[in-house]
Formats: C-alpha cells, sequence, structure tokens
C-alpha cells in the first residue's frame, strides 16, 4: 500500500506533536497505584499460568500428567472456569 500518509491525506489534520496539546502532569511520574500495580501483574501471572497448563496438557501424552495439569488449570481458572463449564451466563 503506497501512500497511505501523503501531504493531501494530512491537509486537514493538526499534528498531536503540536506545541499547543495540553497535557496533565503525573505526579512523580507514577501513573497508578501499587494496588492496581499489584493486580495487573497479579493477572498476567494468572494468565500465564493458565495458558502454559492447557498447553502443557494439550501436547502430554501421559495420562496422570494430564490428569495433574487439568487439575492446576481448573483450579487456578476459580469460578470463571465453572460458570463456563456449566454454561449459565451469570444472570
Amino acid at each position: 500500500m503506497a501512500g497511505l500518509s501523503t501531504p493531501e491525506r494530512n491537509a486537514g489534520l493538526k499534528s498531536s506533536q503540536s506545541s499547543k496539546v495540553d497535557t496533565m502532569p503525573i505526579a512523580n511520574g507514577v501513573s497508578f497505584d501499587g494496588i492496581t500495580m499489584a493486580l495487573h501483574w497479579a493477572t498476567v501471572a494468572l494468565v500465564l499460568a493458565l495458558l502454559t497448563t492447557a498447553l502443557l496438557h494439550a501436547q502430554s501424552h501421559d495420562d496422570a500428567t494430564k490428569a495433574f495439569l487439568l487439575r492446576i488449570h481448573r483450579s487456578l481458572g476459580g469460578p470463571f472456569g465453572r460458570r463456563l463449564r456449566s454454561g449459565s451466563s451469570g444472570a
């Protein structure tokens, strides 16, 4: 695709890099509090653990290992997996 950013296409657009853009200063350079960041990283770790156990379960050939990985995967999923398995909408 040639010419995605041409002067003709950008003629009516204002640059976001102009000096007139008002920005809100961030106190101490931190945009989120510690609790929010901790919850974010805990969620990242949980999703990675769920993905890892699911992929290892899919590639395992040993029945005992598959059962163990599935048990871990389900326990990490908690109530979310139970709701999806039962088919209820939660309403």
